[in-house]
């Protein structure tokens, strides 16, 4: 069986869902559904356009989003790369996590 659609339960090519046999059998074009990275709810963002509201789309992993009810919950997901801030991502990326202390000392203090 394929991935289909939730709301109106076909598949991403607009096509009744059936088991692909072949690599053949699959239409040339990539199919057009979407999977919230939290609920792992599957959509057609045209099914989506008619419903209670839209969520957001993820930059970094393509035919993902967060759909409107997890974006709205306070149940998000990772946040996208491109809305990090620079600080943050300094301080990431900083051998000793940007705290000025490494990890060594820290165990030290708590094991004194």
């Amino acid at each position: 069986m394929c991935a289909f659609c939730s709301i109106c339960k076909l598949d991403g090519w607009y096509n009744e869902p059936k088991a692909q046999t072949k690599e053949s059998d699959r239409p040339d074009t990539a199919p057009d559904l979407f999977e919230c990275t939290v609920c792992l709810d599957i959509v057609h963002p045209r099914c989506v356009e008619k419903g209670p509201g839209l969520g957001k789309v993820n930059k970094d992993l393509s035919n993902s989003w967060e759909c409107a009810k997890c974006a709205n919950s306070g149940f998000a997901s990772v946040p996208c790369r491109s809305t990090t801030s620079a600080a943050g991502a300094a301080k990431r990326a900083a051998p000793d996590g940007g705290g000025g202390e490494s990890s060594v000392d820290k165990k030290s203090k708590i094991y004194s």
